[in-house]
């Protein structure tokens, strides 16, 4: 839904109906924050650093993290003002699909040399699913087939196989 409405009313690419994998229930959890200036998908810590992120699907060097996020005082900790400004949170189940989509797209503009605006381009992810969400085609669709809306949390004995996935989401080597 949100794909479609990036074709036909944002004017994206025709091909991305085609070509992005669709979303991926491993790659994101909710808690992340989106950098509205760079497009970068990050983790932040208790003390709001950086401590990862990811554009498109591949993870950005530390270094590159160090260098975008370094304070005046050298701490590596945004202001909270500038931090307002340029972190977004995705905290809900809709941020985790804004995530996955978010990283799909600057996945296939840099797979494709294309040049783009981080910020157009995020701004246009968060619209895109904002009004799937709103029209209420996701809330038919959800009605008509639960199960794919629901996340399924794998059951206990399994959740050691999913911590190399989701451990530059999460910081640690555990998912609860």
């Amino acid at each position: 839904m949100a794909v479609t409405n990036l074709v036909d009313k944002l004017r994206y690419p025709v091909e991305l109906s085609k070509d992005l994998p669709g979303y991926d229930p491993a790659f994101a959890v909710r808690g992340l924050a989106v950098d509205v200036q760079t497009a970068w998908i990050c983790h932040l810590t208790h003390t709001y650093r950086v401590s990862t992120a990811y554009f498109g699907r591949e993870q950005v060097p530390k270094s590159s993290i160090q260098k975008s996020y370094s304070s005046v005082k050298g701490t590596g900790v945004l202001p909270p003002e500038e931090r307002r400004q340029r972190l977004r949170p995705l905290n809900d189940l809709f941020s985790m699909v804004e995530a996955c989509l978010l990283a799909d797209v600057v996945q296939y503009f840099k797979d494709r040399k294309i040049p783009f605006d981080a910020r157009s381009v995020v701004t246009d992810v968060l619209k895109a699913v904002g009004m799937a969400h709103i029209s209420g085609d996701m809330h038919r669709a959800v009605v008509e087939v639960p199960r794919r809306a629901v996340p399924q949390r794998p059951a206990t004995r399994d959740r050691g196989r999913d911590r190399s996935i989701t451990k530059w989401l999460t910081g640690s080597g555990s998912v609860h």
